[in-house]
């Protein structure tokens, strides 16, 4: 570019930036002179990389699309952009790395893809705007916007939540706390109320297990459906941790991340090692299932008897006789079967039943809170959601 005409440039961003109490667009690096590309390759052009540079980095790897992001950290601010001393360069570096590392694959993932959502709408109705920071009334128009194209509210609020971390990381001012975008969203969850699933209470999953031989002729099959059931429901666990989905089966449990703990030469305990699952962000939890005193509901003992009996030594814990890892197309079809022989509408409970069903059998029976949470690996209280509390346990 000429230099009267980059003069000139830089002028207009300067204009813009006053105009929005922001900084005027600044290069991803800091080295003068040079003709350095906006994403870093991991060559010597890092070499002047500053605290704020390394978050806008970070941000930008988020905030991919076909506009050009601009910088909106303050230059005076606790993450000044400043050329930094040889000391500090890896230290900025690292803290890029850090960034980078402190949230999941899937959560950037799912970052992305909201900012993607929002690109769309901010190009639709903002075309000359620049894309960052929102103010509050176009979070509020971006929630309506997502709601006329028939978004779930649970994908909404995720999207609202990725606009808050790249204000957040960035150290301005987050327009999601604002008390009307609060309102709106309760307002979206009053007039959606996706979570239509009900749970399997502990009597629906005794009366299952009841009319499973209708479903399942086999008996070791039938022992494999039965404590698929069982654990599932007393041990919260998700489709995904029991069955191979076609995702995969990153996050469905092993066999040998299953022990017992002993008493007299009888399995008292069992404890199933969770290495990754929603959420886990790489830190592994552990279930523990204990004895029950229903015969045909007794975690533990069909968890043992199962295991004692099964042909497989490795792979994945449910596998069927033949030892091929048990799909959740299986396990949702006999579920529904079995659902629809207790007479019950097998269009309101899913796989995701049991979990809800687990989850309010322990609050029934006075589980507490932490307790709940802690075995249902959740982090905040989400868990909630998933209690709907009956008058008197069944």
């Amino acid at each position: 570019m000429p230099e009267h005409q980059n003069v000139q440039h830089q002028q207009i961003n300067l204009v813009e930036a006053q105009q929005n109490d922001f900084d005027p667009y600044v290069p991803p690096y800091s080295d003068e002179g040079t003709e350095d590309s906006e994403y870093s390759d991991g060559s010597e052009k890092e070499v002047g990389l500053s605290v704020g540079e390394a978050i806008n980095h970070h941000v930008r790897d988020i905030v991919s699309g076909d506009r050009q992001v601009p910088v909106f950290i303050h230059s005076n601010g606790r993450h000044a952009i400043s050329s930094p001393g040889a000391s500090v360069r890896n230290l900025n570096r690292s803290v890029r790395k850090l960034l980078d590392a402190s949230i999941a694959p899937a959560t950037a993932n799912s970052y992305k893809n909201a900012l993607r959502h929002y690109n769309r709408f901010h190009n639709t109705y903002y075309p000359t705007d620049r894309l960052l920071p929102i103010s509050t009334t176009r979070i509020c128009q971006f929630i309506a916007y997502c709601h006329d194209r028939q978004f779930k509210g649970s994908s909404i609020t995720s999207m609202v939540s990725a606009l808050a971390y790249v204000h957040n990381i960035c150290d301005r001012k987050d327009p999601t706390k604002a008390f009307v975008v609060k309102k709106i969203l309760l307002g979206l969850r009053k007039i959606q109320n996706t979570d239509k699933r009900l749970p399997i209470s502990y009597d629906i999953l005794r009366q299952m297990v009841q009319v499973l031989p209708q479903v399942i002729v086999n008996p070791e099959l039938r022992l494999l459906c039965q404590t698929m059931f069982v654990v599932a429901f007393f041990a919260f666990l998700r489709i995904g941790e029991i069955s191979v989905t076609q995702s995969g089966d990153r996050n469905t449990i092993l066999l040998k991340n299953v022990s017992f703990q002993y008493i007299n030469h009888k399995p008292m305990k069992a404890s199933l090692v969770l290495v990754s699952f929603k959420h886990s962000q790489g830190v592994s939890a552990t279930v523990s299932v204990k004895r029950h005193k229903n015969k045909n509901t007794r975690p533990m003992r069909l968890l043992h008897k199962y295991i004692s009996s099964c042909n497989h030594t490795t792979g994945t814990l449910f596998k069927f006789p033949c030892g091929r890892p048990v799909t959740d197309n299986f396990f949702r079809s006999v579920s529904c079967e079995c659902i629809q022989k207790c007479r019950l509408d097998s269009a309101l409970y899913t796989s995701h039943s049991f979990r809800i069903g687990g989850a309010t059998h322990a609050y029934d029976c006075n589980l507490s809170d932490s307790r709940i949470r802690l075995l249902g690996r959740w982090k905040s209280n989400a868990y909630q959601k998933y209690i709907r509390p009956s008058n008197s346990l069944t």
